[in-house]
């Protein structure tokens, strides 16, 4: 049963721990962690780690059933036949975070049948909290947001990285000349629900985790989140990579949707 009055109880679990994360990864901040570079060559460091075995600790501890996926966790596919699943970035950012910018979050979400149903992230330098459950709206700092004004296509504010904005991604001359950039997928996402941003595109692989927590905040305030081919995002997937991203309102979005002419990509 997914309504908001049952999920309360694994809702106050995640602000529990993310907020525990955010105040650890906040240690760190700003003086100079160790970090490395992954085989993928995205980084990593000593507070993602440390971010990554709290959030552990704490949301298993209370719910030993759950699966578990994290970006700085060794993937165990005993997930795929868990009811539910916690999706968590420990440090969603981490370049933001190692150059001492402040656009980096902290991010769990829990997902039931592929479905994202619970969700708290943590921008800590910015005292943001966002929360979300399934058919319960989406609040930052105990205060409802609501679904932002339409924009057109040609005047929205766009968030995502500069190839968004190709002229061969769209049918017709590209909306803008280039986007904002905000290292945080997740951040992008809870910018949009904010209405700060009207729009965020990515046409590169994310993961789950990028966007578990964030997208179920995003469709709460009202906003529209799909994979770049404008298909509905199912999580808990065998390979957790997911086709990109439009994320907008609900008139916008249909816009982007009509004009982006999809790439088939590869996780990034």
């Amino acid at each position: 049963m997914n309504n908001p009055i049952a999920l309360q109880d694994d809702l106050d679990l995640l602000h529990a721990a993310v907020t525990a994360a955010a105040e650890l990864v906040m240690g760190y901040y700003q003086r100079d962690p160790k970090s490395w570079k992954k085989n993928d060559v995205s980084p990593v460091s000593e507070a993602d780690l440390a971010s990554d075995k709290l959030l552990n600790d704490m949301l298993l501890k209370d719910r030993p059933d759950y699966g578990w996926l994290s970006e700085e966790t060794e993937d165990n596919q005993d997930r795929l036949s868990c009811e539910s699943v916690w999706v968590v970035d420990p440090i969603d950012g981490t370049n933001a975070f190692l150059q001492g910018k402040p656009d980096f979050t902290v991010c769990a979400g829990l997902v039931r049948e592929g479905q994202a149903v619970a969700g708290v992230i943590v921008n800590p330098v910015h005292k943001q909290t966002f929360t979300a459950v399934l058919g319960g709206g989406a609040w930052l700092n105990g205060e409802r947001l609501e679904e932002p004004k339409p924009s057109a296509l040609t005047e929205a504010r766009y968030l995502g990285r500069r190839n968004v904005m190709k002229p061969d991604h769209w049918r017709q001359s590209p909306p803008v000349a280039k986007p904002d950039y905000v290292g945080s997928l997740a951040y992008q996402l809870c910018l949009v629900a904010m209405g700060k941003w009207d729009a965020a595109i990515s046409v590169s692989g994310l993961h789950e985790w990028d966007i578990a927590a964030a997208g179920l905040i995003l469709t709460e305030s009202g906003c529209v989140l799909t994979d770049q081919m404008g298909e509905v995002i199912r999580y808990n997937a065998a390979l957790p990579v997911i086709d990109g991203m439009i994320a907008a309102g609900p008139a916008l979005h249909a816009d982007i949707r009509r004009d982006l002419i999809p790439k088939c990509t590869g996780a990034s």
